[in-house]
Formats: C-alpha cells, structure tokens, sequence
C-alpha cells in the first residue's frame, strides 16, 4: 500500500470514527435532552489509546442547564480492524 493510499485509508477510517462516537454520544443523550442536537453542536477528536474527547456546545445551552457531561467515549477495532466499536456514557 502507498503512502498516499494509507494516509486517504486512515483519513476515511478518522471519519468513520468520529461520526461513529457522534451517533453514540447523541444517542447516549437524547433520552436525558429530549432535544434534537445538530452534527456541529459537537466536537468529538478520538484518541490512539482509544478513548476521545468531546466538546459539547448545544446552542440551546440545555447541557449546561442540566448539568450533562460525557463521561466516557470510547472505540475500538475489532477482527482484522474492517469493523469497530463506540460507545458513550453521559449523565
């Protein structure tokens, strides 16, 4: 595999990541907010020990009112690396 072919690969499998821990940590919110969130209301940057950072900046401001926090995000390759797993923990 090229340079270039494994930097456009781990660049796509980023995305999936991160979109992949968006759903998570919005599904992980939804029953506590009852509030659609909007895909740019939050900012999620995996890390290579397998957790990720998260920033929420809901403009209804309803996190901060409520006092929600993301406690833990997580992801992990499974197999031959092909699939992955996220999960959230807010409260």
């Amino acid at each position: 595999m090229s340079f270039l072919h494994s930097l456009f690969h781990m660049e796509t499998l980023n995305t999936y990541y991160v979109y992949s821990l968006k759903e998570c940590v919005y599904k992980a919110m939804h029953p506590i907010l009852c509030e659609y969130v909007g895909f740019q209301e939050a900012e999620i940057t995996p890390l290579p020990d397998g957790t990720a950072k998260v920033v929420l900046d809901l403009q209804s401001g309803t996190h901060k009112r409520l006092g929600i926090i993301v406690k833990s995000a997580t992801w992990r390759k499974l197999g031959d690396g092909k699939y992955f797993l996220t999960t959230a923990l807010v409260g």
